[in-house]
């Protein structure tokens, strides 16, 4: 029922040097963490790790489509942190649901927050800025609205430097008599990678 009492730990796989390890994480006092909103970075070089929740920031009384407050964690301090966050292009953006965070790492630190039915929010931990980055979806396989959990028909992750995006949806065609119901003929899938943020490249 409090925040205060509830517990997280990070795992650490072990090594032929190191043993495995659990450390644990406290909340942040102020709200609670729900799974698909944290993204986790390891700096492997350092020993430690970070973990990013972001949220929209709370600006004159209501929120805004550019301001986002990152909650960050150090695992060195063993503390939360919470700093103001802005979109460098905010005209552009479309972000509603969080689905899941991932981690893209790099010489940055980047990691990001998805939304599968619009975009991606990316944050590069390891700079000291105030920048977020928008990186829009492609466009659906399918006209048709998806209904239900976007999870189940479509998903993001990152591969050997690759932000990889794959979706399916129900092949239908219409019933051969008049009035008749359409008829399903099986799924269809396509994945799609991203190197440099920019361009979305089909790969099938």
């Amino acid at each position: 029922m409090y925040t205060e009492n509830i517990r997280h730990f990070v795992y650490q796989a072990g090594t032929k040097k190191t043993p495995p390890s659990v450390k644990l994480v406290h909340s942040p006092p102020y709200f609670r963490i729900h799974d698909q909103e944290v993204a986790l970075l390891h700096c492997h070089d350092q020993e430690m790790f970070f973990i990013a929740v972001l949220r929209r920031a709370f600006i004159d009384r209501e929120y805004t489509d550019g301001h986002f407050n990152l909650h960050l964690y150090n695992s060195k301090t063993k503390a939360w942190n919470i700093k103001l966050m802005l979109l460098d292009s905010p005209k552009d953006f479309e972000f509603h649901s969080l689905n899941k965070g991932i981690t893209i790492g790099g010489e940055l630190g980047s990691v990001g927050w998805v939304d599968l039915r619009r975009g991606i929010i990316i944050c590069d931990l390891l700079l000291d800025n105030q920048s977020l980055r928008y990186i829009p979806l492609p466009s659906p396989l399918s006209p048709d609205p998806v209904r239900g959990y976007m999870l189940y028909v479509r998903n993001i992750t990152v591969l050997q430097g690759y932000i990889k995006y794959f979706e399916m949806h129900r092949n239908v065609r219409p019933g051969s008599d008049t009035g008749s119901s359409p008829i399903s003929e099986g799924w269809i899938a396509a994945t799609k990678k991203n190197k440099n943020f920019k361009h979305w490249l089909y790969f099938w």
